[in-house]
């Protein structure tokens, strides 16, 4: 006012405070334009009441001030702030124990400038039961008078009480705002107002910390590691399940320790490159398959389950994923499927063994059996060539019998003394010899030289050993170094005695063959013998047996009889004669080799033959 006199200007509008008549300040916004009164200079002033504005601002900034804080933080800020706008003592904010009965636990409990410790009680019977159900609760005076004894209102000097319930975006009850002074409050919407408001924002924020928690709860008490992590590769969050998988002691560990999750973490840092590729391109990550590093180096299987999270915009923010331990599972698979080859395997094993049962048993051609036994030995041992080379007991000397897989026909040319080279020592000591690079081998060079224009390093040769007497052996040939285990060798030794059977076998079917042989040429010889003895009885009629027999041949053929019938026919027309010494002819016609059957067709069916072709021949 001094101002606008001096200077004979308006003064712009001034905020400033009244004293009322009882003592109490008011708000007043004070304008000043000078003027003239009764000829004198004077100033005319314009006095307004703002306290209704001032509270609003106030209520404001104490609602932007007490939502600025985030957190646990946040509830101290809002009573505090709550209190100072309404001028009041005290202020808090509590919420409703689940499964409690009414009971409730303070959030934040302000009073008197500083924060108190939070406390537990039941609503029933104080001033807030209402907000039970979801009334709002004002007492603006003589609080204590209407629930005497209360503790917690004499504790304050409860006058005025004003609880407002906190509701979740789904209207349940979370718990309440509330508060209290040593005087009566003003009765005007205002406070209540500004409560309802605060409530609102206090409701969200302890309905996202339950949340939260919850959410927290679950994260950290799952089986699974669950992470947040960087593009660039940092962790963000991870839970203690992560920590665990990963080998540290706790999750701000882990976090802090790495700082290039694709080589710290990854056993194949392309495994994560791949992952990101795939969300780049909107595929999802669900069930992939890697190897990660522990803390102390060893490596685990793991299956990753990611998405990314993106802003409004559409940038990456970070990716968000879960990690579990399928290390065990992994290990089991390869056991089974180990087991699956295995009995794989084995099944064509045994395959393979019947069909040389079978060829042993059902052909006596012996070079087809060996043929197939190398066959087998190449398709079942997984090597590059083998071969068999047979023994002649004879000249002890080891030659080539049949092969596959070699490439240059050399091997046809082997010819070995026993001790000789690498096959040689096989069959002279009767054990497996075993050389897994021939090339640094003594023997080597035969071996080479033997098999020239194979380029082959790891050599293998089973003796082929049945009834005790050495048959040949087999040998195996490989270009690359090999590894068997006890089931492969144990193979190679079956198909070495199979081998070894077939070759036998067949050595007793050729001499079989050969006594046979050797049998009936004795007979025929026996029976000509006594032939020419007969002749040599009566010089009259020598040489008449052997005319008889040849003619009674000739006309057999003209007849059209076959060559075994002609067999008999002959030794019937030479027996005819050799009978008259005396000798009957069904011993001469009965070689001990024949059964009594072979006897009656023999003795039956050419015997009629030569009766009636050996008078015309005599």
């Amino acid at each position: 006012m001094q101002a606008s006199l001096a200077g004979h200007q308006p003064v712009p509008l001034v905020e400033e405070k009244f004293l009322r008549l009882d003592g109490s300040a008011v708000d007043v916004e004070v304008a000043t334009i000078p003027c003239m009164y009764q000829g004198k200079p004077a100033v005319q002033m314009f006095i307004r009441d703002v306290s209704a504005r001032k509270r609003t601002e106030a209520a404001i900034r104490a609602i932007l001030n007490g939502t600025a804080a985030v957190g646990e933080a946040f509830f101290d800020s809002l009573v505090s702030e709550l209190a100072n706008v309404l001028g009041v003592r005290g202020a808090f904010i509590s919420r409703l124990l689940p499964h409690q009965d009414g009971r409730v636990r303070s959030v934040t409990l302000y009073q008197d400038g500083q924060y108190m410790e939070n406390e537990e009680y039941a609503l029933q019977g104080t001033p807030c039961e209402k907000v039970l159900e979801k009334e709002v609760v004002f007492y603006p005076r003589d609080v204590q008078q209407l629930f005497p004894g209360n503790a917690i209102l004499e504790m304050r000097h409860a006058q005025s009480l004003l609880a407002v319930p906190l509701l979740s975006a789904r209207g349940e009850l979370l718990g309440l705002i509330a508060v209290v002074d040593d005087r009566p409050i003003v009765e005007d919407e205002m406070p209540k107002t500004l409560l309802t408001i605060f409530a609102a924002r206090a409701a969200a924020e302890l309905e996202r910390l339950q949340t939260e928690n919850s959410y927290q709860n679950i994260i950290e008490n799952v089986s699974e590691g669950v992470f947040q992590s960087t593009p660039e590769g940092h962790f963000l969050i991870a839970n203690p399940a992560m920590a665990r998988l990963l080998g540290y002691d706790d999750p701000d560990e882990l976090v802090q320790s790495i700082s290039d999750l694709s080589h710290q973490i990854y056993v194949n840092p392309s495994d994560r490159l791949a992952w990101q590729r795939s969300l780049a391109q909107d595929k999802p990550v669900i069930g992939y398959e890697a190897q990660v590093y522990r803390k102390d180096g060893t490596a685990v299987w793991v299956v990753l389950n990611i998405r990314g999270v993106f802003d409004q915009d559409g940038a990456l923010l970070y990716y968000e994923g879960t990690m579990q331990d399928v290390t065990e599972r992994k290990r089991n698979e390869v056991t089974i499927q180990h087991l699956f080859e295995q009995t794989e395997r084995r099944l064509k094993y045994v395959q393979a063994l019947r069909d040389i049962d079978q060829a042993i048993t059902s052909s006596l051609d012996l070079k087809m059996t060996l043929s197939l036994v190398v066959e087998q030995v190449v398709a079942q041992l997984n090597v590059d060539a083998s071969a068999i080379l047979l023994l002649n007991p004879h000249s002890q000397v080891l030659t080539y019998a049949s092969s596959s897989g070699f490439r240059s026909n050399t091997i046809q040319r082997t010819r070995l003394r026993l001790g000789e080279s690498c096959a040689g020592r096989a069959a002279y000591t009767r054990e497996l010899v075993a050389i897994p690079d021939v090339r640094l081998e003594p023997e080597g060079q035969t071996l080479r030289a033997i098999v020239t224009g194979d380029d082959f390093k790891a050599y293998y040769g089973a003796p082929l050993i049945a009834r005790g007497q050495v048959k040949g052996v087999l040998e195996i040939f490989h270009r690359t170094e090999l590894a068997p285990d006890e089931e492969w060798l144990n193979f190679l030794e079956t198909l070495a005695r199979q081998a070894a059977i077939a070759i036998d076998n067949a050595s007793l079917f050729e001499d079989l063959q050969r006594s046979n042989l050797d049998l009936v040429m004795a007979y025929d010889a026996t029976i000509e013998g006594w032939s020419r003895a007969l002749d040599l009885r009566d010089r009259e009629t020598e040489g008449h047996t052997q005319r008889v027999a040849d003619m009674t041949e000739r006309l057999a053929v003209r007849m059209g009889m076959g060559e075994e019938a002609l067999v008999h026919i002959r030794r019937g027309a030479l027996l005819h004669d050799i009978g008259k010494m005396g000798i009957p002819d069904r011993i001469l016609l009965k070689p001990t080799t024949l059964n009594e059957e072979e006897w009656t067709i023999m003795r039956q069916h050419p015997g009629l033959a030569y009766e009636m072709l050996h008078p015309i021949a005599y």
